[in-house]
């Protein structure tokens, strides 16, 4: 049952690392080796902060609360982090920690900030135009239209919005 609690934890697509009561590390996935930078047996038997010096995981312990979702950088890594106390017999035992990397979910926010604000520019460009613009996407579906256009045809955006140029147009 051990090796196959152990293989269930290395399939996890996060870090797992155990302390005892003392913040001792009595056990950490492969995951968590990679993250530390060092091999298994350096990192088992170690105090907990000596190993990720801002690990809060001794508060949870000491306190008996639960951290959830916190974003940690470390070494330039972004992860959310979440620590626990584990109790036994309604007594406190030791501490889990589970951090998961959230690099390329912060990269995609920097890239879908970066498109919206060109979005808007795009935006501002299109409705301050004195020219009439009608847009559709690559299946000819009216996506926008400015003011202009409805200035320059009569014809309303809400009539064009989401409608196929094939019913509009002939």
């Amino acid at each position: 049952m051990e090796q196959y609690l152990n293989e269930l934890i290395e399939t996890v697509n996060s870090s797992v690392l155990f302390v005892d009561h003392e913040g001792t590390i009595v056990y950490c996935n492969r995951r968590t080796v990679n993250v530390a930078g060092m091999p298994e047996s350096e990192i088992i038997g170690r105090f907990i902060n000596d190993v990720f010096p801002d690990s809060k995981l001794m508060d949870c312990i000491r306190t008996g609360e639960y951290h959830f979702g916190q974003k940690v950088k470390m070494k330039g890594v972004t992860y959310v982090v979440h620590r626990r106390p584990v109790f036994f017999n309604q007594r406190i035992v030791g501490g889990l920690s589970v951090f998961h990397d959230i690099t390329e979910v912060e990269e995609l926010k920097t890239d879908l900030n970066f498109v919206q604000s060109l979005n808007k520019q795009l935006d501002s460009i299109i409705h301050s135009s004195y020219d009439g613009i009608f847009i559709s996407d690559g299946k000819g579906n009216g996506i926008k239209v400015n003011q202009a256009y409805e200035r320059i045809t009569g014809v309303k955006p809400e009539e064009l919005l989401g409608k196929n140029m094939k019913e509009l147009f002939l």
